[in-house]
């Protein structure tokens, strides 16, 4: 390049580069923008600043117990037109069902329904601590009680003495017969009187 342009575009070039750049400096940092208030948040209502935090509602739903009614629901609503229709007739016989007759079919159906390896081998063991005569209505009371029922007498014998288990187990099963046989009576006498009576719900 001639040296005689060279004075012609030097003031072109120093327009174009920044000056820090044809001073090579870094350019200084800008600085930030100044922080703005924010508006401060309302205060509390007394009522709320002074009052302290309610605890759980007491009747919150049990979760076992929610699950178990929400697949009942979905069983329900799997069911045909037909099924539903029996099964309502099904729940209005029940409903008119008095409590003795009821006790003695649920005594019935879990005699069939708890029966499993697990309980037969239970009621043979404990079948040592009692005479045979009473070894039938074991049966029936192991099979008719409920979980949390079976759980109790299991508890209970296992704190007691060898000597005291035979005794504490014929007591139990003996109260079993009571109240089954009182129960099975009533029974037969609503079922004679419903015979008797046909318009007597």
């Amino acid at each position: 390049m001639p040296f005689r342009l060279l004075p012609l575009l030097l003031p072109a070039l120093l327009t174009v580069l920044p000056l820090s750049a044809a001073s090579g400096e870094d350019p200084p940092d800008q600085a930030p923008p100044p922080p703005q208030d924010l508006p401060a948040p309302p205060p509390l209502p007394p009522e709320l600043k002074n009052s302290k935090p309610e605890g759980p509602p007491p009747d919150l739903p049990d979760p076992s117990e929610l699950k178990r009614q929400l697949e009942q629901l979905e069983e329900l609503l799997s069911m045909s037109p037909q099924r539903l229709q029996r099964l309502r007739q099904t729940i209005a016989f029940i409903a008119k069902m008095p409590d003795e007759e009821r006790e003695a079919m649920r005594i019935r159906i879990r005699q069939i329904t708890e029966t499993s390896p697990e309980l037969t081998r239970e009621i043979n063991q404990l079948e040592g601590w009692l005479p045979p005569s009473l070894h039938s209505d074991l049966s029936q009371f192991w099979l008719a009680a409920t979980p949390d029922q079976r759980q109790g007498v299991r508890d209970r014998l296992a704190a007691l003495e060898n000597e005291e288990k035979a005794a504490y187990l014929e007591k139990t099963v003996r109260s079993f017969i009571e109240r089954r046989d009182r129960v099975f009576q009533k029974m037969q006498e609503s079922l004679e009187k419903r015979h008797a009576d046909p318009e007597d719900p």
